[in-house]
């Protein structure tokens, strides 16, 4: 072994393959950093697979990155884990992907964090799916930004539930909008509530909308408020009735005006009770027509009474006559005088009786004349005596003899004084 270390770097550098081949491990591990960097790629190259591990770990650190980038993938399959371990993380940064993709799995778990994260974004791009998910928690969590938006699409849709579940919430902000659009639903899924959490404004938008179906309730409801703002109306339509029942009352509240508009009407009525009632006032005055009337009665109902006095006059004279019949006396008793203004002559006659004695005599006197002419008889004869005295001359003036003969006895003694005076001779 001592001949062997004074062989001078020409005389190791002109060894035949059969000689260097025949060497033992222990005039091996004798070869000084000089005699091994003098080695050519042709010399190293020819090394079986037993004479690649004779060299030890501190005889592969000292390999030069020229004698690196020229080894054979051969070479490369044959090195230990202990070997592969001590490459530089400039050697690292000089291997091919045909050299990275001739690793065992072993190795690959063998790279230490600091070769991790030295490799290049070529490289990583250049990773085996299989190499990429023998990266342990430690080495994943060592990838920059660049090396994470360098994974190809192919390379994230073929990561484990598991290998998505060890990405940070920073590494998964860090994927490029392409990247999540192209994300399979099944590792999309596997993304854990503050991984989704971490995902940006632009991230949340690229979703499409199979994505967005395919979030679970966990997940949207990990949404921020200014992610949830970030959603498409596509996007929110597309969304699961369960999950959108499961919308956090802040969520709820911080949907647009343009995203409730947009709202799916099954999902309109998926809304319970709680989060009808955080509903602003803006959100509800957005509320298409289309949407108010797909609602069913006990939908309706859910409206606090505030919410009802907040519908615009376009939204009450369109309301369908289940809907408006749907309403509580305590929701109809908070109808504005513009609103109860603003209901047509089929609304008011569409009323049932029960429906009629839920107005006010606020309300009653509010009704215009047109209105009050224009009730149907069954509706005249279902007003309480208290409704027909709130009735101003101006209105009584204006029934017709077919709808003072529906009142009732009792209805005819209510009337005022100032009513019966204001009665036509006609």
């Amino acid at each position: 072994t001592a001949q062997v270390s004074q062989l001078t770097t020409a005389q190791v550098s002109n060894l035949s393959s059969d000689n260097l081949n025949a060497l033992t491990s222990a005039q091996v591990s004798k070869l000084s950093s000089a005699q091994v960097q003098s080695l050519t790629s042709s010399q190293l190259n020819s090394l079986t697979s037993a004479d690649v591990q004779e060299l030890t770990t501190a005889q592969i650190g000292q390999l030069t990155t020229a004698q690196v980038s020229n080894l054979s993938t051969d070479v490369v399959s044959s090195l230990t884990t202990a070997q592969v371990a001590s490459l530089t993380t400039t050697d690292v940064q000089q291997l091919s992907t045909d050299q990275l993709a001739s690793l065992s799995t072993a190795d690959a778990r063998a790279l230490t964090t600091a070769q991790v994260g030295a490799l290049t974004t070529s490289q990583v791009s250049g990773l085996s799916s299989t190499n990429l998910n023998a990266l342990s928690s430690a080495q994943v969590a060592k990838l920059s930004s660049s090396q994470i938006q360098a994974l190809t699409t192919d390379q994230l849709n073929n990561l484990t539930t598991a290998d998505v579940g060890e990405l940070s919430s920073a590494q998964i902000g860090q994927l490029t909008t392409a990247q999540l659009s192209a994300l399979g639903t099944t590792n999309l899924q596997a993304l854990s509530s503050s991984q989704v959490a971490g995902l940006t404004t632009a991230q949340v938008q690229s979703l499409t909308t199979d994505q967005a179906a395919a979030l679970t309730t966990a997940q949207v409801t990990s949404l921020s408020t200014s992610q949830v703002k970030a959603l498409s109306t596509d996007q929110l339509g597309a969304l699961a009735t369960a999950t959108v029942q499961k919308l956090t009352t802040a969520q709820v509240q911080a949907l647009t005006t343009a995203q409730i508009s947009g709202l799916s009407t099954d999902n309109l009525s998926a809304l319970n009770s709680t989060q009808v009632a955080a509903l602003s006032s803006a959100q509800v005055q957005s509320l298409t027509t289309t949407q108010l009337n797909s609602l069913t009665t006990a939908d309706v109902r859910e409206f606090t009474t505030a919410q009802i006095s907040q519908l615009t006059t376009a939204q009450v004279s369109n309301l369908s006559s289940d809907n408006l019949n749907a309403l509580t006396s305590a929701q109809v008793s908070k109808l504005t005088s513009a609103q109860v203004q603003s209901l047509t002559t089929a609304q008011l006659n569409t009323l049932t009786s029960s429906d009629v004695q839920e107005l006010t005599t606020a309300q009653i006197g509010q009704l215009t004349t047109a209105q009050v002419s224009n009730l149907s008889t069954d509706v005249v004869s279902s007003l309480t005596t208290a409704q027909v005295a709130s009735l101003s001359t101006t209105d009584v003036q204006q029934l017709s003899t077919d709808q003072l003969a529906s009142l009732s006895t009792a209805d005819a003694r209510a009337l005022t004084t100032a009513q019966i005076g204001a009665l036509t001779t006609s």
